[in-house]
């Protein structure tokens, strides 16, 4: 009998761990030189996959400007500011298009972002 409980608690264990590694996250880089932008979802190392991407887009000097551990809609808005440089806002997470778009336009906002407009969506499911 405590054979077989140690077997449930070890096999309980092997399973939280396991839907916790699997569990979707969203993250954002972005250079705050030239907002070079990078982002990855649905992975595992998605931290490490967007700040190499923001680097293959030109970014000298990535900066995590968002990372969430839920799944959903997302997207990426970009604007200018009064000086011309880019202005990067992000959203990931949401119940709908529609809200990522929103927050990621907002975000976008209230960094100093004129003009936005979304660059891209995705849906990490």
């Amino acid at each position: 009998m405590k054979n077989q409980i140690k077997l449930f608690v070890i096999a309980s264990i092997c399973f939280v761990f396991s839907a916790i590694t699997l569990k979707a996250q969203t993250a954002v880089y972005v250079c705050s030189t030239n907002g070079a932008c990078g982002y990855c979802y649905g992975n595992s190392s998605v931290a490490n996959c967007a700040y190499n991407k923001c680097i293959q887009e030109g970014g000298k000097t990535p900066l995590l400007v968002l990372s969430v551990a839920r799944k959903g809609y997302g997207a990426i808005a970009v604007g200018r500011s009064a000086t011309g440089a880019q202005i990067v806002g992000a959203a990931a997470g949401y119940q709908s298009q529609e809200e990522a778009n929103r927050r990621a336009l907002q975000e976008c906002a209230n960094r100093g972002g004129n003009n936005a407009r979304i660059s891209d969506t995705f849906l990490d499911r």
